[in-house]
C-alpha cells in the first residue's frame, strides 16, 4: 500500500503576541515537528507586547528548505524561549511555499525558557 504525500517547504512563520501588559519578551523561537521531521527558527531577540514576530529566509534557520507533508492536516509546534522573561503568544501561522498554510489561534500560555514549551497543533487552514 502506497501512501501519498505532497511536500511543502516552510516559507514564513509568524507569531503574534497578546497586547496585555507584561506580554513582551526576549529570545522567542519556534520549533516545528511533524512525524520524524523537525526544525527550529532563530531566536527573535527582544520584542514588545502586541507585536508579530516573523521568521523568513535565514531567520528560519534549520526550517529553511525543510520538507513537511502538506497532506497532513497538522504541524505540531512548540513556542520556545532562551530567556527567563515570559512572553504570551497569541496566534501562530506557518506559510508553505506551495500555497498551504497552518494556524493555531487563541494561545494563552505564558512562555519562557522553562515554561509552556509543550507541543501544540497548528491545523491546515488553506491549500492549493
Amino acid at each position: 500500500m502506497k501512501f501519498t504525500s505532497i511536500s511543502g517547504k516552510v516559507e514564513k512563520i509568524e507569531l503574534s503576541t497578546h497586547s496585555n501588559s507584561q506580554c513582551g519578551g526576549n529570545s522567542a523561537y519556534i520549533e516545528l515537528v511533524q512525524d520524524s521531521t523537525s526544525c527550529k527558527t532563530k531566536d527573535a531577540g527582544e520584542f514588545d507586547k502586541g507585536t508579530t514576530l516573523e521568521w523568513t529566509a535565514s531567520t528560519l534557520d534549520t526550517c529553511v528548505g525543510k520538507d513537511f507533508d502538506v497532506l497532513n492536516d497538522e504541524i505540531k509546534f512548540k513556542t520556545m524561549s532562551n530567556d527567563g522573561n515570559d512572553y504570551c503568544p497569541k496566534t501562530l501561522t506557518i506559510t508553505m511555499n506551495n500555497g498551504y498554510a497552518y494556524q493555531k489561534e487563541g494561545i494563552i500560555d505564558w512562555v519562557d525558557d522553562g515554561k509552556n514549551n509543550h507541543l501544540q497543533s497548528a491545523k491546515r487552514t488553506s491549500g492549493t
